[in-house]
């Protein structure tokens, strides 16, 4: 990937490849008008684009070859079947089940890169253990946010290198 591009909001900034700047503007707009919460609160728009700078930082960072159309799709809809900022312990199978209905809708992935980011989605509240390292770096991507809460990353729950190195300072 090439060329870079970069988005701003009052919270966040992410650079991404320009070849993923359409399929971000797409998705993160469909985001926001499907989130039922509050798209300023705790698991709102800034909290989607701080999981994608993550990811895409580990992804960089990382010596593992990661998909980062999977990262960029996860961190804007891992959350998004949310109905409660507290516990929610079905919003990411809920969110999972979604996937499917939005590929060649608002994104194209293969049917490797949607087992990906639907086991992303679906386990990232639950799991630690998965044997491709896109799925990981999704994981520690959103874990690696919890700081914003005030609660202090467990490096036991980071599954990637990079994620346990960052685990005391935000990305």
């Amino acid at each position: 990937m090439g060329k870079k591009w970069t988005y701003f909001n009052d919270r966040a900034e992410v650079v991404l490849p320009i070849e993923l700047r359409d399929t971000y503007i797409r998705v993160l707009s469909f985001s926001e008008s499907r989130f039922r919460l509050n798209i300023e609160g705790i698991h709102g728009r800034a909290h989607w684009l701080n999981v994608i700078k993550n990811g895409l930082f580990i992804a960089q960072k990382s010596s593992e070859e990661m998909d980062l159309s999977v990262i960029l799709l996860f961190g804007l809809l891992h959350d998004v079947e949310r109905r409660d900022d507290g516990l929610d312990p079905e919003h990411g199978l809920r969110s999972a089940n979604l996937m499917h209905s939005l590929n060649m809708q608002l994104f194209e992935l293969s049917p490797h890169q949607m087992n990906l980011l639907v086991d992303a989605c679906r386990w990232h509240n639950s799991h630690n253990v998965h044997e491709n390292p896109t799925v990981h770096a999704c994981w520690d991507a959103d874990r690696l946010d919890q700081k914003r809460v005030g609660v202090k990353v467990n490096p036991s729950f980071l599954t990637t290198a990079v994620g346990r190195s960052l685990k005391d300072r935000v990305v």
